[in-house]
């Protein structure tokens, strides 16, 4: 919330004491309040230049003011003409626009010191506000710049800066208050920083190649806004870096940095760090929060993340409203939607959710998989350390390379799983799942609904074992257990010596084809 004082003297004159008594009516109040429209109309611009000064100096004198606005300064187009203007239609100007810069002038503070030897401090007088210190080491000739804010207190008492040189030529640091500081940067308009919404522009951008935001106390925000098409962006644990740019961000004591893109095919690649870390990712926004800083990157195209350090790391992929197309090779996990693409790898645990039921997922299994548990449309996978989990993905497919043991369980509806050497299906009404390449499976929790098992022998000799704990088949590079299904056939087509041995089947068990049978 906030007041703004609409300020258009259309008289020609100001009146200090009609000023006060019309602020000190909203003053109590302890909310922003801006003199939010200036102008000042007199066809003589040296009493136009009085009334101005007449305004600015009260309004600039009363603390509780957050700022003034001009409401036009251009006589070619100033909405009440000419004669509110600071500047001729020649751009000449006139003396109302001097009493302006001559105000800005008086207003301005400046100083120029030296520090040698031992001495490490100095100290000036002046007016609060946003200050811009530039220092230069004689004996290398690098030269830096900053920011930092001089605000009023209850006391009006001597406020300490804490000034950071660093020995990197060309960098801008800005520097927050004790309190909770909100920075910005946007790349639309690349000479300006906004502290606590206080514009400060920036004279020598050109020489800047990092800026560092430094947060002294509370809960600070960096907002990092981007409108450049197709740029790439590096977020570690101190600095955001433009790839193949010499520009970048550092930043110490801020807890959240928020990235916003807004051109095409923008990328971001968050890293982690050496604690534990968990990454969460949204088709519009994804976040890493460490155990100090949270890191959130909206509008990208492109979201990478990589565990790389160590500590606890916790992934998470989030599906769109759309039919999203997703893969994990069990190292990383990439999901696709409109184009855009979204992928971690290296987490200790790495989660791919789907919400609209109609999404599709192909694994590729590799050898080192240690347990891989397959039902209802979930997956949850232990390789070499790290775990994945999948969940309530309409179709999947899993490829294995390698002889990998796994193991399936039915839903609580209605179960077909169906076995080739080729290809295994097990599929209901809301999920399909195609795998291949498996060698050694197993099956169980089948024991609700009407679930059936169809199980085909493969081109090889196979011995198949029906009793009462359930179904085993050992056949050419292929084993297979099973239990509790309702129905179960086994079909032996596929060449080779089958041998059965069936003792005390389930009632609902068939057995067709070519077995010997016991």
């Amino acid at each position: 919330d906030g007041i703004g004082l609409q300020s258009h003297f259309l008289q020609g004159n100001t009146s200090a004491k009609g000023m006060e008594l019309a602020f000190d009516q909203f003053a109590d109040l302890n909310i922003p309040i801006w003199f939010s429209e200036f102008d000042v109309v007199n066809p003589d611009d040296n009493e136009r230049a009085k009334a101005l000064e007449d305004f600015y100096r009260y309004a600039f004198s009363r603390p509780e003011a957050d700022g003034i606005i001009m409401w036009g300064f251009w006589a070619g187009s100033h909405w009440l003409g000419p004669d509110a203007s600071l500047i001729d239609e020649d751009w000449t100007i006139n003396a109302a626009g001097e009493r302006y810069q001559s105000l800005m002038n008086e207003w301005t503070t400046t100083a120029t010191e030296s520090l040698s030897g031992e001495q490490n401090s100095l100290s000036l007088r002046g007016f609060h506000g946003t200050y811009l210190i530039t220092t230069t080491d004689p004996a290398t000739g690098i030269s830096n710049m900053h920011l930092a804010e001089v605000l009023p207190d209850a006391e009006n008492s001597t406020q300490n800066i804490q000034i950071v040189v660093g020995p990197t030529a060309n960098t801008l640091t800005v520097y927050g208050t004790d309190e909770d500081d909100q920075f910005s940067y946007d790349f639309e308009l690349p000479n300006i920083v906004e502290i606590n919404g206080t514009r400060q522009v920036i004279p020598q951008l050109d020489e800047v190649t990092a800026i560092e935001v430094q947060g002294l106390g509370g809960n600070d925000h960096l907002l990092i806004d981007s409108f450049q098409s197709q740029t790439r962006y590096r977020i570690r644990e101190h600095e955001t870096t433009i790839i193949d740019s010499t520009f970048k961000f550092n930043y110490a004591n801020v807890e959240t940095i928020e990235l916003v893109a807004h051109g095409v095919r923008d990328q971001v690649n968050f890293f982690d760090t050496p604690g534990d870390d968990s990454f969460a990712s949204l088709p519009e926004v994804s976040t890493m929060t460490t155990e100090t800083t949270q890191f959130v990157a909206k509008g990208f195209f492109h979201v990478i993340a990589r565990a790389t350090e160590g500590g606890t790391d916790t992934a998470e992929l989030f599906d769109s409203e759309a039919i999203d197309w997703c893969y994990s090779d069990l190292a990383h996990v990439r999901i696709r939607d409109d184009g855009s693409v979204r992928r971690a790898e290296g987490f200790e645990t790495s989660r791919l959710l789907s919400t609209q039921n109609s999404d599709r997922i192909i694994y590729d299994i590799p050898g080192e998989t240690n347990e891989l548990m397959m039902s209802a449309g979930e997956l949850t996978a232990n390789v070499g350390g790290r775990r994945f989990e999948f969940g309530a993905f309409r179709f999947s497919t899993v490829n294995f390379d390698s002889a990998t043991a796994s193991q399936v369980s039915g839903s609580n509806g209605n179960d077909t799983l169906t076995i080739t050497p080729a290809l295994i299906r097990l599929y209901s009404t809301d999920y399909t799942f195609n795998i291949t390449g498996s060698q050694n499976m197993s099956a169980d929790d089948f024991n609700e609904g009407t679930d059936q098992l169809i199980l085909n022998d493969t081109a090889g000799d196979d011995q198949l074992v029906v009793d009462s704990n359930g179904l085993t088949m050992n056949g050419d590079q292929f084993e297979f257990q099973s239990t509790e299904f309702p129905t179960m056939r086994a079909v032996g087509r596929g060449g080779g010596t089958n041998t059965a041995t069936v003792t005390d089947p389930p009632a609902g068990f068939q057995l067709f084809g070519q077995w010997d049978q016991d």
